[in-house]
């Protein structure tokens, strides 16, 4: 890493700029956080957020928001589009140079400062659709329409058996059930990497790389409706007891998804708040 001359070098800022050269993806502090865990080094977080604002203000890092999470990226200098499978997850980098001509570049964004005054240091694009992929092996169509894949928040790794948990968050384990033409064809149990500790967005987002159509939980806050929403999966909360109880209301579509615009805190709260009322009946 070459710093500017007007900061010194330091340890803790070559240990966290090197983690973030070498990942291919960019990377939110908490991920940052747990590879210097697995390193065994002492950095806080606190000192990461302080280090990797700084190496973006120096020009060293890139930052994007990525569903209302930062990612920071090594700074290339190169101006880029970013390609977003809404069925695989998968994400592509594509050099913008390499499609358009710098004479193109440079006209677009003269246009732009003539515009506004604003001067373009670089570009960063992201396109959502279908990879190729997943565009050759289905009708998306079609698929839309007959297959489905639901994430219930489990208690257990017991299958349709378990039991549906009230905190989609730290639940132990995730059962992922697909669903095809209405039929149960595939119940998969995943345990929950984040159970005991998680930032905002790194469940949503592992639900998603997981490829679920919807969500299925006991409790949710509307900041995290929000985050499935940016991922286009479904929230249906409010649901307990055992999965396979609820599943084929579901597929019937008896539950009504909440949307970020309609669901409060208080509708949160008043949930969590019933729960604990039904426990303490049960156990009189």
């Amino acid at each position: 890493m070459k710093c500017n001359r007007k900061y010194r070098k330091s340890k803790t800022r070559e240990i966290i700029y090197n983690i973030i050269e070498k990942n291919e993806e960019p990377i939110s502090v908490d991920e940052i956080m747990i590879k210097i865990r697995k390193n065994r080094e002492h950095i806080g977080i606190a000192t990461i957020y302080r280090v990797v604002d700084l190496l973006t203000d120096w020009g060293y890092l890139r930052c994007y928001t990525d569903n209302g999470i930062k990612r920071y990226q090594f700074n290339s200098g190169k101006h880029i589009v970013t390609l977003i499978c809404k069925k695989c997850g998968s994400i592509e980098h594509i050099d913008l140079d390499k499609i358009l001509s710098n004479s193109k570049f440079n006209e677009f964004t003269n246009n732009v400062n003539m515009f506004n005054g604003f001067r373009i240091l670089h570009c960063d694009l992201k396109y959502y659709g279908y990879c190729n992929g997943c565009i050759t092996k289905i009708n998306l169509n079609e698929q839309e329409a007959k297959m489905i894949r639901i994430a219930f928040s489990s208690n257990g790794n017991n299958g349709l058996d378990s039991e549906i948990s009230q905190h989609f968050g730290r639940c132990p384990y995730f059962i992922f059930i697909n669903i095809e033409n209405k039929e149960i064809i595939e119940v998969e149990a995943v345990k929950n990497p984040y159970e005991q500790s998680h930032g905002p967005g790194l469940v949503p987002e592992f639900i998603s790389k997981n490829k679920a159509d919807f969500i299925v939980s006991g409790g949710m806050g509307p900041k995290a409706v929000g985050f499935f929403e940016s991922l286009d999966i479904k929230p249906v909360v409010g649901i307990s007891g055992l999965i396979k109880d609820t599943v084929n209301d579901i597929i019937k579509g008896k539950y009504e998804v909440v949307r970020s615009d309609n669901y409060s805190m208080e509708k949160h709260d008043k949930h969590h708040k019933d729960m604990e009322n039904c426990d303490e009946n049960s156990g009189k």
